[in-house]
């Protein structure tokens, strides 16, 4: 779009309430259709996933919020507008895949260490070995 700042976001938000007409479709889905079916790069599809992903890594102070209303969704919205603009859409694509356990393999440096035949091992042992207790009797003492 060659369209100032203010006026691409008005069209998007257009896009978005045109969707919601449809029976089932909600302010996340037209995010999804609107950001992977029409190409709207400033649309962020939040869910508690991707709400979780804010808090942790753009405002720690959404938090604080026990749901996601329409205000947080904004809110949300717009703070990877601000960080990831032009591209915001695919900055949240690109965080939520990133954010799935499937794929936290393969996300550098986020690599978890291959555990050692030898503390594996050890650990087996210590679980297995039988505890050498003394048996004392009441009133004794031990020398």
């Amino acid at each position: 779009m060659e369209a100032k700042d203010g006026e691409q976001t008005a069209s998007y938000h257009a896009y978005q309430d045109e969707l919601m007409v449809f029976s089932g479709v909600g302010r996340k889905v037209a995010d999804c259709v609107a950001l992977f079916s029409l190409e709207k790069l400033e649309a962020i599809p939040v869910d508690t996933h991707v709400w979780q992903i804010a808090c942790r890594e753009l405002d720690s102070t959404l938090s604080d919020r026990k749901s996601i209303t329409p205000s947080v969704y904004r809110m949300v919205e717009d703070l990877f507008r601000t960080r990831f603009a032009p591209q915001a859409g695919w900055a949240h694509s690109v965080l939520f895949a990133g954010d799935l356990s499937a794929f936290k393999p393969l996300v550098p440096g986020d690599e978890k260490k291959p555990k050692t035949k030898q503390k594996r091992a050890k650990r087996m042992s210590k679980k297995t070995s039988p505890k050498t207790t003394t048996k004392r009797k009441i009133g004794t003492s031990v020398a």
